[in-house]
């Protein structure tokens, strides 16, 4: 008999596809134990905290398929095990958004363990702390969006392994440090946003690779050096922000 998935979301957005063990409409003890320690990662004991988004009908006196953001679903799917508190009875995650939720602390190492994940989306919110140098493990990631948080540290260079990014939207942040040259094994991505943060150094040589390239934001930054030629030459190149910084003409 075929096996329906719960898929559950969250903001806009999340989607999770796991396994069922019956053939009504009720939830599974494990799979609601897994939804409420995936809130916990989220929201910790604030359960009253605002911008919820539905979260706040979770919990453990009523059937997982009653509550918001939650629909379960006669698809299936293929089985597949992924680490940590919360997400160790989900096969799989494909889609994650949690924009505009006001969540507020560092990305939980969790996270990093989504190696199916392909879109991120945790842009408005409150997030804090570094990047962990586990994101080059989003081996499958399309699509990154942490715009509008206060992540702080360096980007971290495994960031280059992230290979088939098309999107990486990190603007408006606290990032500082140099740009890392791994950006430039991104051969994918089309658009690249670093406004609004701390960066300093030169544009990297690397970002010459990037032939598929449309957007590129770096304005309100600390950059410096001369502004190479190439970009103004460059045939993919659509939108250029450059503003707020200290360059100069070759």
């Amino acid at each position: 008999m075929a096996k329906p998935p719960i898929l559950v979301e969250t903001g806009l957005t999340l989607l999770i596809l796991v396994s069922w063990c019956c053939p009504c409409f009720c939830c599974p003890t494990y799979q609601k134990e897994a939804l409420l320690q995936f809130k916990y990662l989220l929201v910790g004991n604030n359960s009253s905290q605002v911008g919820l988004n539905g979260l706040e009908t979770w919990n453990s006196t009523s059937d997982c398929c009653q509550w918001e953001k939650v629909t379960c679903s006669s698809s299936t799917t293929s089985p597949q095990q992924i680490s940590g508190p919360g997400f160790a009875n989900f096969s799989e995650i494909v889609t994650l958004r949690m924009n505009a939720n006001s969540f507020s602390g560092s990305i939980p190492l969790e996270f990093y363990s989504l190696r199916h994940l392909e879109y991120l989306y945790l842009h408005d919110n409150m997030i804090e702390g570094e990047l962990a140098s586990n994101l080059g493990n989003l081996s499958n990631i399309k699509e990154l969006e942490l715009t509008y948080n206060a992540i702080h540290g360096e980007i971290p260079r495994e960031i280059g392994n992230l290979v088939y990014l098309q999107k990486l939207l990190l603007g408006s942040n606290n990032f500082s440090g140099l740009v890392p040259p791994e950006i430039g094994n991104l051969r994918n991505i089309s658009t690249l946003s670093l406004d609004g943060n701390s960066l300093s150094g030169e544009i990297p040589s690397s970002f010459e690779m990037l032939e598929n390239l449309e957007g590129l934001g770096l304005s309100e930054n600390f950059l410096f050096g001369e502004i190479p030629t190439w970009l103004f030459n460059s045939k993919s190149i659509k939108f250029l922000l450059l503003g707020g910084n200290n360059f100069t003409w070759e």
